[in-house]
């Protein structure tokens, strides 16, 4: 199940087009300030890929950069956030050191770097070593065709976890459009 939610700027209102896309997210700790999920998100998907959070907070997911070197058609970033335009300014390491510490200090376990590609960031070892540093467990979503030799130094020093998206096994599939051929050198 997903635990993905929306939980924007309390004066903001829920955009035209989304929806809270089960009854069970009544029961959620962000009842009234989630914008729930675009509405063709939900119907594609359905109901199941959600559910409410309960009290305690386990996992928080940062974006730290809406910038990616592919092109993927099931992207979940390109799919929902991005699907209408926005801008693609990112918040600075001084700003995501801060995100990092109040999620530490909340009672988080896991911080999940997202993106965009995360690795595009030059700093994300430097983000990483501050969540290991709080005491989190650190997750990174990638796609992994930007992991070099200085990113493996960082990523095997720092990261608890990496899921990694895979398009195929088969490298003579077609990976044009996902601009992801350097992954069956690596």
């Amino acid at each position: 199940a997903a635990h993905d939610h929306l939980v924007p700027p309390r004066h903001l209102k829920r955009p035209p087009g989304f929806i809270l896309p089960s009854d069970d997210c009544a029961a959620c700790m962000y009842r009234g300030a989630c914008f729930g999920v675009p509405k063709e998100y939900a119907e594609r998907f359905g109901a199941k890929e959600f559910r409410p959070l309960g009290k305690k907070l386990t996992e928080v997911k940062v974006e730290v950069t809406p910038r990616c070197n592919s092109n993927c058609h099931f992207c979940y970033n390109k799919n929902t956030f991005a699907a209408h335009g926005r801008p693609t300014a990112e918040l600075g390491t001084k700003e995501l050191a801060t995100i990092i510490g109040k999620i530490a200090d909340s009672g988080a376990e896991v911080v999940r770097f997202t993106g965009g590609e995360p690795l595009m960031r030059r700093d994300l070892g430097g983000l990483m070593k501050t969540a290991k540093d709080r005491g989190l467990r650190v997750t990174l979503n990638t796609n992994a065709s930007l992991i070099n030799d200085a990113a493996m130094r960082f990523l095997s020093k720092y990261a608890d976890t990496l899921i990694v998206s895979l398009h195929s096994l088969d490298k003579n599939e077609s990976l044009q459009p996902y601009n992801l051929y350097s992954l069956y050198s690596k």
